[in-house]
């Protein structure tokens, strides 16, 4: 890590009020300007007494998010001019959503200031059905307290293999669902995040190609490593690099998840 890093880390650490550089902007199909930047919301901060607690194994629960905290966080963010929020029914113990919701209510921002991304995360048997994917949809509104999500993306589509896939998404009809759900204004852009089985992706690209389902963003794991090496990372993984080439010529908009591999990038050696 450079000084200069080193030094804004320590400044942060140290509470002290940084003025930073207005936020570059990108558009969203469906016309909205989001930040470059975004607050992820799969890791939570934490109490302190979590952290001192032996058992705690660094993952945010029920009992351990400190709201508080993450509150000041969001308001934060939106002070300085991030205004988009990504979560997911499954982040945090279950938690993520709701908790997120309630920092956002809290900041004192209006909805039509921030946009707001979930996913279906069926990822359970029981879920599969259709009325229960519904039915977590339905559940992300509420704990957001929204009429609409800007982003909503089938969750990981490539985990467990393309039958896998198929259940979650084709054979109980979901995937004409939420496509009736755009429709609808409910969701403002479709897509999916990839994570396993290329055939998982390829057939979603096949899908776009056709004109059968269209899709306009994707989320996919890009960093400097998993830009040449993200097979070699991890066997369940595709090159960053092929992803977003394949994407980008299609115009699907690129989202990035684990830009720092999790944080592991930001301490080397």
């Amino acid at each position: 890590m450079n000084t200069t890093l080193r030094g804004l880390f320590a400044a942060l650490a140290a509470g002290a009020e940084i003025t930073p550089s207005p936020i570059s902007k990108r558009r969203l199909p469906s016309g909205e300007e989001v930040s470059l930047l975004g607050y992820g919301s799969m890791r939570m901060p934490v109490t302190e007494a979590a952290k001192a607690d032996e058992r705690w194994n660094g993952r945010p629960s029920t009992t351990n998010i400190d709201q508080a905290e993450l509150t000041r966080q969001v308001k934060y963010m939106l002070d300085h001019g991030i205004n988009f929020f990504d979560t997911s029914p499954a982040y945090c113990g279950g938690e993520s959503e709701s908790r997120l919701g309630a920092a956002l209510k809290a900041s004192g921002y209006p909805r039509e200031r921030y946009l707001l991304s979930s996913k279906l995360s069926n990822f359970a048997p029981q879920q599969w059905t259709a009325e229960a994917s519904k039915a977590l949809f339905e559940n992300t509104l509420k704990n957001l307290d929204t009429d609409h999500l800007d982003v909503y993306l089938l969750h990981a589509i490539g985990v467990n293999g393309f039958e896998t896939f198929k259940q979650r998404y084709i054979d109980n009809g979901i995937i004409d669902w939420v496509f009736e759900q755009k429709r609808l204004g409910r969701i403002r852009n479709l897509g999916f995040s990839f994570h396993g089985d290329p055939k998982c992706v390829e057939w979603v690209l096949e899908q776009h190609d056709r004109g059968v389902y269209r899709w306009d963003v994707a989320l996919i794991q890009l960093n400097y490593v998993d830009w040449h090496h993200g097979h070699q990372n991890n066997p369940n993984n595709l090159d960053a690099e092929y992803l977003y080439r394949e994407l980008d010529r299609r115009g699907i908009k690129v989202m990035v998840m684990e830009p720092l591999l999790g944080g592991r990038l930001a301490r080397p050696g």
